[in-house]
């Protein structure tokens, strides 16, 4: 496969495996201690944050909740 080819997944997750994810992705970036390597890492794991916020107060939204 060509590396300059994305890969794209779709997967159904409940409602507490996104918080899980969200908990783990604010945690993470907490404890970042950097990387070389790829200097973006950061980058998406703010966005991914993000993503994964939104989706839990798409959540709040819909069912009107204040969890």
């Amino acid at each position: 496969m060509d590396q300059e080819q994305e890969l794209w997944f779709a997967f159904d997750l409940e409602y507490r495996s996104v918080k899980q994810i969200y908990q783990s992705l604010c945690f993470h970036l907490e404890k970042w201690p950097g990387n070389n390597a790829d200097p973006y890492e950061q980058e998406r794991l703010r966005d991914l944050k993000s993503n994964f916020y939104k989706l839990m107060l798409e959540k709040q939204y819909i069912y009107c909740d204040s969890e």
